[in-house]
């Protein structure tokens, strides 16, 4: 059994996590949205060579990321507010992954290389 303490200080660890996981998706979503979103044409001073299709499935990657963060910052404020685990809520943390991994994994048979 782990003390509140102990809880408390994995959702900090799990909220910062969290936050930079979501924030630097974010923000690659913002540097490099425009230029995904009209493949071969220069926008922003750079251009995406690739097509549109795989313009998508990255940014659906991106997004996978921010929402898993998202879940993660959610758990761990809980887990330091409580100071205590939810297993409903760390089930749903994991279904979330398991989501980010499929969504990878069909990225990886669509992104060449």
């Amino acid at each position: 059994m782990r003390t509140p303490r102990t809880v408390r200080a994995l959702g900090w660890l799990l909220l910062a996590c969290g936050v930079f996981l979501a924030g630097l998706m974010s923000y690659l979503w913002i540097v490099l949205a425009p230029a995904m979103a009209h493949p071969g044409d220069l926008t922003g001073g750079t251009t995406f060579t690739g097509t549109a299709e795989q313009a998508r499935t990255i940014l659906t990657v991106f997004a996978a990321v921010i929402v898993f963060g998202l879940g993660s910052i959610g758990y761990g404020l809980w887990m330091i507010v409580t100071g205590r685990r939810s297993i409903a809520m760390m089930i749903g943390v994991l279904v979330l992954a398991a989501a980010l991994i499929a969504i990878a994994w069909r990225a990886m048979a669509i992104l060449p290389g």
